[in-house]
């Protein structure tokens, strides 16, 4: 099949194509085969070509020159090709060039929705339609920020819907305030059932996974180009002699660049990645006054949810890494992380016996032995050996890994072309992209606050979490049907008992008046999921002027309990701050300077004690003086008498009107089991047994 390819790498804050130091897009974009955009060639109309955006300035106000040049030349480019075969735009960036990358999609999109909806189009305009409906977009985004005041730009915040795959790379290390990536709760995917969308956590800081650091931090960027390569070349980027592009080398040298990327070798750089873990933190933690505003630095808030990212996050790191450890040791992965159930997808390789495992294993300690110590290490296994038996039962989760991160990567590798095995792999899919939009919703809910509210959380912040938790604690525990089901059947239901409780927590909140954005956002999902949306009662201007009076006295209870809360805030501030900079002075000393065996002491000694009296003077204030814990436990008491009045409203009400047309097999929300419990249950299909009421 003929194939057209536009090719853009985009450079973040400061960096320029041809100055400064070499780095990972650089290399790439020497290594394109195709003409620049900006050459004389580009008149000739060339099927493929490339460009590449040099990085803002640190304000960034280049950025949106920057996107509307490389819009044009895209336009351009697509106007001067025939309409043959496949035609590929892929848009790879780091830091503000990743979203830059982001922007130019929203552009394109735009444009396409202004052309549809024009009435008078000339040939010239249809022609373009055409071609960016049949467009082809793959995103590659290595740690996307955005800066303090585009976060929530919705050109910056949304990949959308013309957008066929996403890769997001994102940096668990890096703790400047002024560096915060474009990730959950700041980005959101307009429609997952036409985006591919994966968020991949690596260890280090904004631009550890671009270049080699020091010859302890070298596995990240042997990663990404093992990721990147693949991923452009199956998308139509053509590389010179259809080779890999050299490494960005660290000058003293690492493991050496193996360009032979396989699954099983980009699986054993995930082992040693986990190694250099401790490295690539302490990089992340050292203090470097002319990189980022003087801010106080704090972890990303993206390693208090990494359970959000992958299943066993205590093991893995990410998802592809998951599915590389399911396609190269697929007898082994199933065993330790799928409960050792039957894989329609690879029945040679699933429900194992443990010698047959065992047998693997000690295949994977010759061939990857980074990745066999980690399971050591881990306790996964034992120091396996034929002649003692080192596995316990089978673990894990009974639900199986899809392998849509792989799909994307080596789309041509793993072909899966029987009709059951498709429909086990698309009902497992369903889940994680089911599973990603509500997780990505709930976050959204919780960052999208006003300005004056930035530092108080949202009215249904906690109802948010916990929506968010128990639906990983059900993808988590899988299907009660039990390993010998049919595959497809228990996947499937699994996808309803989320919907189930989306469903409930939506109707609930409905049913207390409620008008947040939460909400709306679980209707969205339940109607991409072929369901109904919820409704508001018949009764929802008194329901909404009982939560307006509850809010006010909220807002009081608040405003009472926050004057000595922000002087003790202040107070530890100052402390945190003195304990940083302990910290990167710490960082800086050697472990021993001749007959001084501890010259970090300085930080102990000093830093250490002046900072914790801080600290704790300001804890005093917070907690007292500001009676923020009273404060707190007073809003706790309020909802719950709030949601008592509303629910007390609603059952005496008999005012409700059906949101569903579809039968639950879930039991009923909690109101009173009463006549007007059951006429709601009517309304929904739901059976008086299971609602608690009579026979």
């Amino acid at each position: 099949m003929s194939r057209s390819s536009y090719t853009l790498i985009a450079f973040g804050t400061g960096q320029t194509y041809g100055k400064g130091e070499e780095d990972f897009l650089k290399k790439f974009y020497d290594a394109c085969s195709a003409p620049n955009i900006a050459a004389e060639v580009a008149q000739s109309a060339s099927r493929s070509q490339k460009s590449y955006c040099d990085g803002p300035g640190l304000a960034g106000f280049e950025v949106e020159g920057h996107t509307q040049t490389e819009f044009d030349n895209i336009i351009k480019w697509l106007n001067g090709i025939e309409e043959l075969g496949v035609t590929n735009l892929n848009l790879t960036g780091f830091s503000r060039g990743a979203v830059t990358c982001i922007r130019i999609a929203n552009r394109l999109n735009a444009h396409r929705n202004s052309l549809e909806a024009k009435p008078d189009k000339s040939p010239e305009e249809n022609a373009l339609l055409s071609k960016l409906k049949k467009l082809d977009i793959n995103l590659f985004l290595v740690d996307p920020v955005a800066g303090y005041m585009a976060k929530s730009d919705p050109e910056a915040s949304v990949i959308p819907g013309n957008v066929t795959r996403c890769i997001s790379i994102l940096q668990l290390h890096e703790m400047r305030r002024d560096f915060k990536a474009q990730t959950l709760g700041y980005l959101h995917v307009e429609d997952p059932s036409k985006t591919d969308f994966t968020e991949l956590p690596m260890y280090g800081n904004h631009s550890d996974s671009t270049k080699e650091k020091n010859a302890k931090m070298d596995s990240a960027p042997h990663i990404l180009w093992g990721m990147l390569y693949p991923y452009l070349s199956a998308h139509g980027t053509e590389f010179n002699n259809g080779v890999v592009p050299d490494m960005a080398e660290y000058k003293a040298k690492g493991t050496p660049w193996d360009k032979n990327i396989t699954p099983k070798n980009l699986l054993n750089e995930f082992g040693r990645h986990h190694a250099q873990e401790d490295a690539y933190e302490a990089y992340g933690r050292r203090r470097n006054p002319v990189d980022s505003l003087p801010t106080l630095r704090t972890p990303r808030k993206i390693n208090q949810h990494l359970e959000c990212y992958v299943r066993d996050s205590d093991f893995f790191i990410n998802k592809f890494e998951r599915e590389l450890f399911k396609i190269s040791y697929p007898k082994t992965f199933n065993y330790l992380f799928e409960m050792n159930r039957f894989d329609l997808r690879s029945p040679s390789t699933s429900a194992s016996t443990k010698e047959v495992v065992l047998a693997e294993i000690l295949e994977m300690q010759r061939e990857s032995p980074e990745l066999f110590n980690y399971l050591v290490k881990k306790n996964k296994i034992g120091q396996v050996d034929l002649s003692e038996n080192s596995l316990g039962n089978p673990s894990g989760t009974p639900l199986l890994e899809s392998l849509s991160v792989v799909e994307k990567i080596y789309p041509d590798e793993f072909p899966c072309n029987l009709e059951e095995p498709i429909k086990l792999n698309e009902a497992i899919k369903a889940i994680d992209v089911l599973t990603q939009s509500i997780v990505s919703a709930t976050f959204c809910y919780q960052k999208d606050k006003a300005f004056h509210d930035v530092f108080k959380k949202k009215s249904e912040d906690a109802k948010a979490e916990e929506i968010r938790n128990k639906v990983l604690e059900i993808v988590k525990k899988g299907c009660d049907l039990g390993l010998g089901s049919d595959a497809v059947f228990a996947h499937n239901a699994v996808k309803v008992e989320i919907l189930d409780h989306i469903e409930k927590e939506a109707f609930t909140l409905r049913m207390q008046g409620s008008q947040s954005k939460l909400a709306d956002s679980l209707d969205d999902i339940l109607e991409q999921n072929g369901r109904s949306k919820t409704s508001a009662p018949e009764n929802q201007a008194t329901l909404t002027l009982i939560r307006a009076g509850f809010k006010v006295i909220d807002e009081a209870i608040y405003a009472l309990g926050t004057g000595g809360f922000i002087v003790g805030g202040v107070l530890s501030a100052v402390g945190i701050l003195l304990k940083d900079i302990g910290d990167g002075i710490e960082q800086s000393l050697p472990k021993k300077s001749g007959n001084n065996e501890n010259p970090r002491g300085i930080r102990e000694n000093i830093f250490l004690k002046i900072a914790t009296g801080f600290i704790g003077v300001g804890t005093i204030f917070k907690n007292h003086s500001g009676i923020a814990t009273l404060r707190e436990g007073a809003r706790s008491k309020l909802k719950e008498g709030r949601d008592a009045v509303l629910a007390s409203v609603v059952a005496k009400s008999d005012l409700i009107q059906g949101v569903s047309s579809s039968p639950k097999s879930v039991a009923f929300f909690g109101l009173p089991a009463d006549n007007t419990r059951a006429s709601c249950g009517q309304k929904f299909g739901i059976s008086q047994s299971l609602m608690g009421g009579a026979a």
